[in-house]
Formats: C-alpha cells, structure tokens, sequence
C-alpha cells in the first residue's frame, strides 16, 4: 500500500501482520506438514510468550516464529530477548541441560532431566535472556557439528558472565555421527537399560571439565621512555586507566 506525505510525495505503509485467532489457525496456515508447536509460556503468568513451529518440507526441516497479540497470535518473532524454552521446570531446578532445539528438550525429559534452549538455534544465542540459569550448574551438549560447538561455547561465555556466574561444562557425547545430537545419542542407545544410560551420561557429565572463558592474548608492551636528560623536561608518566520432570542431573 503507498501513501503521501507532506511533500506529497508516496511512500509504502508496512503491512500489518495477519492475526490469527488460535494456534490451529497458526498451523493451517503454515506450508507443508506441521511436525511440533512449542509453546514458550511464561511460568509467572501461565501466558504464551512465544511459539515455534517446527515443519517439514521436500527440502528439510524449517521453523516459524509467533507471538501473541491482540486477538490472537502473529506469525512474528517477539521483540528480543527472546525467552527460553521450558522456563517453569529449569527455574526450580539446580542443574540444567542446554542443548540446541526443543526437539532434544522433549527427548531428555523422557529420561527425567531437565533441559532448555534458545529460539534461533545456532548462531542466535545472544538473542535470548539467559539470567534464567544466574548461579546454576549448567550441561551444554553440543550437536556434532561445527554451529553446534559454537552454539554451546557461546552459551557458556553467556552463563559464566551471569549474576551471580553459572558454573558451565561441555559434554562431547561419543559415537555421534556428523551433524548428530543428544536425539540421536538416545534413540541409538534406545534398548540400553534406562537407569544405566543414566548412569553413563552422568558419568560423562562428572569427567568433563569446567569451561573457562578463554584468555586474552596480552598486548604488547609499550616501548620504555628514556631516562630525562638535561635537555628533556621532566614529564608525568601516568597509567592509561512445559514438561513433566523425574529426576535433575547432578554434578
């Protein structure tokens, strides 16, 4: 649509998202076949904050973001922060595991953790609020990809920098294929007995280290002044100045 202004001259008014009364309207109107609908909802409010919607297309899978609004809901990303996923069960919890997609969050909660992650996905850590984890033990499994490494060690820097610091580990989880996940980990390890999975992946969690944000490469030294001679005037030399829940990972 154009109009004009002042000058007369035209311009285009943005398009108002189309609002779409329910999250079944949401769905319809989403290309192809609707795997999952994840609900970002607010544990103080019970309010959705957010959605995802994960479809499946000939070319992979793909994702579209929602918000609330009056009358229903937008297919439009919320306004950044953007909140984490499962925030009712992790704000109880002393220990939490991120991993990338919700997917992986409902697929450790059938084994009694509890599990977050950002919306986005690799790439859009900084994007989320992450003071929900302040002073929490945190376990990040990465995919077995270079984004998913870095979306983990992004993570960490995020928690070590909180108020009060979470305290962060990154767990490599052996024999993922490329580009594999904690998913795949389970389902390959689906007739190995529940408590000793359990027991392997806590055992895992133990042996890894702490993540250490990583050290600044120290600058050079400034060359020094000469001593002042009779011909040097004397200077000041100052310094520059929503999920059922078993059990908590435990490290």
């Amino acid at each position: 649509k154009t109009a004009r202004g002042e000058s007369g001259a035209k311009y285009s008014k943005p398009n108002k998202p189309k609002v779409y009364a329910t999250v079944e309207d949401l769905k319809a109107a989403c290309p192809k076949t609707v795997e999952a609908v994840y609900q970002y909802t607010n544990p103080d409010t019970n309010r959705i904050d957010m959605l995802v919607i994960r479809i499946q297309t000939a070319e992979g899978k793909t994702f579209r973001q929602c918000r609330p609004c009056n009358g229903g809901f937008e297919m439009k990303a919320p306004e950044k922060p953007w909140p984490l996923y499962n925030r009712g069960r992790v704000s109880q919890a002393d220990t939490a595991i991120v991993v990338k997609g919700n997917k992986n969050v409902h697929a450790l909660t059938d084994y009694g953790y509890i599990a977050t992650t950002s919306p986005g996905g690799a790439g859009k850590a900084q994007y989320a609020d992450w003071n929900l984890l302040a002073g929490k033990n945190v376990i990040l499994w990465p995919d077995n990809d270079e984004p998913g490494r870095k979306y983990a060690e992004d993570v960490a820097a995020i928690c070590t920098k909180l108020n009060p610091p979470a305290t962060a580990k990154i767990i490599e989880l052996p024999g993922l294929p490329e580009g594999g996940d904690i998913y795949d980990y389970l389902e390959k390890r689906d007739a190995v007995e529940s408590e000793t999975l359990k027991e392997n992946i806590e055992t895992l969690a133990d042996e890894a280290e702490f993540y250490e944000l990583p050290k600044a490469e120290s600058p050079t030294p400034p060359p020094e002044d000469p001593e002042p001679t009779s011909d040097q005037p004397d200077r000041c030399l100052c310094p520059d100045s929503d999920l059922a829940t078993r059990r908590t990972l435990i490290t």
